[in-house]
């Protein structure tokens, strides 16, 4: 829908595109994965302007597509506090999406012993990137008594 979408709007000459979409269960060593497969095929060449659209650049090469379960619960977890915000990590959780410390590496780096430095930025980027654990495995807690910004998303 996006990429047609963005056809539309510039007024791009694709007149079709066909997507086809198919999943299945592989099973080993007693772990079952769900696998998506997502063909996207342009039924026409692509004129220059269109080969340029943004979404279609992200279609070229391999495309992986990752679900995760989020995780509310109050399992215990390894604290690590900072003056303003402490971090919550619960490994267990932990399915290692690497998006902590891809997108905010100066508070999330798991070469070091102790990988999360939540004095690293503000408590409001860290508290927004724990936000963005797709897992739940990470969380946040305020200071006794300071504003919270409000419920994670």
């Amino acid at each position: 829908m996006e990429l047609r979408s963005y056809i539309d709007e510039h007024a791009l000459d694709v007149p079709s595109i066909a997507v086809v979409v198919d999943f299945f269960l592989i099973s080993k060593d007693g772990v079952v994965t769900t696998t998506i497969d997502r063909d996207v095929d342009f039924t026409t060449p692509l004129d220059p302007d269109a080969a340029k659209c943004p979404v279609s650049r992200l279609l070229e090469g391999d495309i992986s597509v990752r679900t995760f379960a989020r995780h509310q619960s109050k399992t215990k977890g390894i604290l690590y506090a900072g003056e303003d915000i402490t971090v919550v990590w619960r490994p267990a959780f932990c399915e290692h999406s690497e998006r902590c410390f891809r997108q905010l590496p100066q508070v999330f780096d798991p070469r070091e012993r102790t990988w999360i430095t939540p004095d690293g930025t503000s408590a409001e980027r860290v508290a927004a990137q724990v936000a963005r654990c797709p897992s739940g495995a990470l969380d946040v807690r305020w200071p006794e008594g300071a504003p919270s910004p409000g419920p994670r998303d």
